[in-house]
């Protein structure tokens, strides 16, 4: 599993794509702006820290999803009703 992942998963394997997906959404000037953002000692630590801002974010998002699930459930009832 570790080579298939290392094969087709790696940022190596995907850079390119990765690349093309970026520029799709950013112009020349932008990705300049940002690679010299991340060189920063900021950058830095936005980019160590964003794998775990981004699962918090997630466990924040499904913990009020589950807080409140009874009235989402009953707006899709009265939305869709039988």
């Amino acid at each position: 599993m570790t080579n298939f992942l290392k094969k087709y998963m790696s940022y190596e394997s995907m850079k390119d794509d990765l690349a093309k997906i970026y520029a799709e959404e950013f112009t020349e000037q932008e990705l300049k702006d940002i690679t010299k953002f991340y060189l920063t000692p900021a950058g830095k630590k936005v980019n160590q820290k964003m794998a775990a801002l981004m699962q918090k974010g997630v466990v924040l998002g499904q913990n009020r999803m589950q807080a409140h699930l009874a009235e989402f459930q009953n707006d899709l009832q009265k939305a869709f009703p039988n």
